[in-house]
């Protein structure tokens, strides 16, 4: 195989795992949404940002106060992504926060990667 040839191939990779990646970070967000109406009696809202060159699904609590099930639920949540082929180029983290301000969550969050994630039941007006 020629240099060239190599070269084509590995273009061809590289576009079929940006492919790929795309097309599982849509089913994310369709996941993540999924996750956040079922949990709506906790959760306000759930953002993707990134951190750490990962992304981060930073979860803001519905109360001010800590939240052990909440906690628990995110554990379950990360472990679940993370073990899911449908995921596999997908590096995800969760954190939860409590019930903050713009101004709090933007401590958290890059801005040049913040993406508002509605959850499933929420309807676009």
């Amino acid at each position: 195989m020629s240099a060239s040839e190599a070269a084509k191939a590995l273009r061809m990779f590289d576009q079929l795992d940006v492919m790929k990646f795309q097309a599982q970070f849509k089913a994310l967000l369709d996941h993540l949404g999924t996750w956040l109406a079922n949990h709506s009696d906790k959760v306000d809202r759930g953002i993707i940002t990134r951190r750490d060159a990962n992304l981060l699904f930073l979860v803001c609590a519905s109360s001010p106060c800590y939240d052990s099930d909440l906690e628990d639920l995110l554990t379950e949540l990360d472990i679940q992504v993370a073990a899911d082929d449908d995921f596999s180029k997908i590096r995800l983290s969760v954190l939860s926060i409590p019930s903050s301000k713009d101004e709090a969550i933007a401590a958290f969050a890059d801005p040049a990667l913040y993406l508002e994630i509605k959850n499933a039941e929420q309807k676009c007006s």
